[in-house]
């Protein structure tokens, strides 16, 4: 499964290194702002915000186990 690590958060911008995180369709996002987005439904957006992110920085995603 390949995963999007920007190294932060793309929703609260806070280094992921110092906290929880977990995979949302795919991009890396902190424990707590990933269940936030699920549950205001604005998954897409963050989600559409970390790809076009990556794309402008050269981050591309990396292959992980599950």
């Amino acid at each position: 499964m390949k995963v999007l690590d920007l190294g932060f958060c793309p929703r609260c911008k806070e280094p992921l290194q110092r906290m929880k995180s977990q995979v949302v369709q795919g991009v890396r996002f902190c424990w707590l702002c990933g269940w936030d987005i699920r549950e205001e439904h604005t998954v897409r957006r963050w989600v559409r915000w970390a790809k076009s992110y990556a794309e402008a920085h050269g981050v591309e995603a990396k292959e992980v186990e599950p």
